[in-house]
């Protein structure tokens, strides 16, 4: 049988980055700008588009990219919202995350990437990966027109589904959640210093539902789990809230906002020439099932060890192994006890949510929450706030436990 990759024939790269969103710009720009021949390959045709996110980030993505854009606005405060439509207020007094533009963010960075020297080819979808030998054929439909690159190393950012993870009978996810929401204008401007969270199963069942302030209006959405009913008639029972009808009175829907998000860590992320990062490698918070900061977090180890594989010429699995070694030693404690914690959260009936309120309801442990919450590592919280209140130990006692 022919092969159908020519490799004396073809655009060769010392990388291949498929999927230009921030962690493969970030990938490709960091892995171009030790001077190494970077091809970032993107299906849609603008940057950015379309948007899959609900653009809320703490100031370490900035702290990583070295860099500030697309910031929107700042937020302190956080209203949780119980199906019994009490609600719990978290309040920092001070700005702790922040409300982002993505098209904006996604481009700025992918513009550096660029800069740097990375090869950006928009309108590009990958056909085919296949490896021969040291070297890896990409098959890409461009325009129109089926082209072959190929290279020695090439990295997933291609989110779930991912053809670079199929290609390699690389993991899958644990869990995967269905996303629904939309861009609103509202007429009025409404407060920007505070998002509401709202909970229950019959509002987002396994997650939760968001309205997230922006300059023109609100970003309003929600998560569930996959198999329960479709996620826009929960969208469509949200904007039916009167919480949500009195923050935002009879907002203009500009555009839908949707996606999945892929949750638990994956096994396998990398072999010989591969590796995975971003949506693509599950790399999402359990808890909040953002996956900006933690993407680009993995995406410096991943772009690091790219880089001392390139220059040692070695792109073997033995090499690459350091890769996931690096994210579990930074983060992987993290992200197992906040999975956990998120096992316990699906578990929990609208009753012992609002079980879960009577016990929290304390000027001083919403204090003490507001005040050394994380959002990007949540799970560190836990056992301060069961010395506060320990009651909530009867949830799920042996696995809180586990935890502290």
């Amino acid at each position: 049988m022919p092969n159908p990759f020519n490799f004396f024939a073809m655009k060769q790269y010392d990388a291949v980055v498929v999927g230009a969103g921030p962690v493969g710009g970030f990938i490709a720009g960091s892995i171009s700008k030790k001077g190494y021949d970077v091809a970032l390959l993107e299906e849609h045709h603008e940057i950015g588009r379309p948007v899959q996110c609900a653009g809320f980030v703490t100031p370490r993505v900035f702290d990583i990219l070295g860099f500030k854009c697309g910031i929107i606005n700042e937020v302190s405060t956080a209203k949780v919202h119980f199906p019994s439509n009490r609600t719990l207020v978290f309040d920092a007094k001070k700005p702790r995350a922040c409300v982002i533009d993505r098209a904006v963010f996604d481009s700025k960075i992918v513009k550096n990437a660029a800069d740097y020297g990375s090869e950006l080819r928009l309108g590009t979808k990958v056909i085919k990966v296949k490896k021969d030998g040291e070297r890896i054929g990409v098959e890409i439909r461009q325009n129109g027109e089926r082209k072959n690159i190929d290279c020695t190393l090439i990295i997933g950012c291609d989110g779930i589904g991912s053809i670079v993870a199929r290609s390699f009978n690389l993991s899958k996810p644990k869990e995967i959640l269905s996303g629904f929401g939309a861009e609103c204008v509202c007429k009025e401007k409404i407060d920007s210093s505070y998002v509401d969270i709202i909970i229950g199963n019959k509002i987002a069942p396994g997650f939760f539902a968001w309205m997230i302030p922006t300059d023109i209006g609100a970003r309003v959405g929600l998560c569930a789990s996959l198999g329960k009913k479709n996620t826009y008639q929960y969208f469509k029972n949200l904007l039916a809230q009167p919480l949500v009808k009195k923050r935002m009175g009879h907002p203009k829907i500009e555009r839908y906002i949707t996606g999945v998000i892929p949750l638990g860590p994956m096994k396998k992320i990398y072999t010989d020439g591969v590796m995975l990062a971003g949506d693509a490698a599950a790399q999402v918070k359990p808890l909040s099932g953002g996956g900006v900061y933690l993407g680009l977090l993995c995406g410096k180890h991943c772009a690091d060890v790219s880089v001392k594989a390139l220059e040692k010429e070695d792109l073997s699995e033995k090499i690459l192994n350091e890769y996931p070694k690096r994210i579990q030693n930074d983060v992987g404690k993290e992200l197992k006890r906040a999975y956990q914690l998120r096992k316990i959260y699906v578990g929990l009936k609208d009753k012992h949510l609002e079980e879960g309120y009577d016990i929290l309801n304390d000027e001083k442990i919403l204090n003490f929450i507001a005040k050394h919450g994380d959002i990007d590592y949540p799970s560190g919280l836990t056992k301060a706030v069961l010395k506060k209140a320990p009651r909530l130990m009867k949830f799920a006692g042996p696995v809180l436990k586990s935890l502290i």
